[in-house]
């Protein structure tokens, strides 16, 4: 069980189900906060989420993968960019008070690629 914690894999694959647990709790058990009711601010948390999630996932390609480690960074983001509207269609179906909203998609995709483009602004500085 040690050497499975010590994968470096393992915070992409628990911030993954963060984020599914999150996305698939009801509207009420969320926590009520003023802020988040600010026009925005929601997508904000939407593409910070998804940007933390893929930066993990860029960490660990780029660690790891020796062989096209571009191909394997595309390949993550487009699949946690598919998992996400699976997530905003599952939270609707699943809950009266949750919505398909394609703007949360929109700053999910935002919020993953965004993070790659960071990495390679860096990448070429450093």
């Amino acid at each position: 069980m040690a050497s499975f914690l010590r994968q470096p894999n393992l915070p992409v694959v628990l911030w993954g189900a963060l984020i599914t647990v999150l996305s698939l709790l009801p509207g009420k058990t969320l926590p009520a906060i003023d802020i988040w009711t600010w026009v925005g601010t929601d997508k904000l948390a939407h593409a910070f989420v998804y940007g933390c999630w893929s930066c993990l996932w860029i960490r660990w390609v780029v660690l790891e993968q020796k062989a096209q480690p571009v191909r394997w960074v595309i390949i993550g983001l487009v699949v946690m960019s598919l998992y996400g509207i699976v997530l905003e269609y599952l939270q609707s179906a699943i809950h009266q008070d949750r919505y398909f909203e394609v703007p949360d998609i929109v700053a999910n995709i935002i919020g993953a690629f965004a993070s790659y483009g960071i990495f390679i602004l860096v990448k070429k500085t450093s």
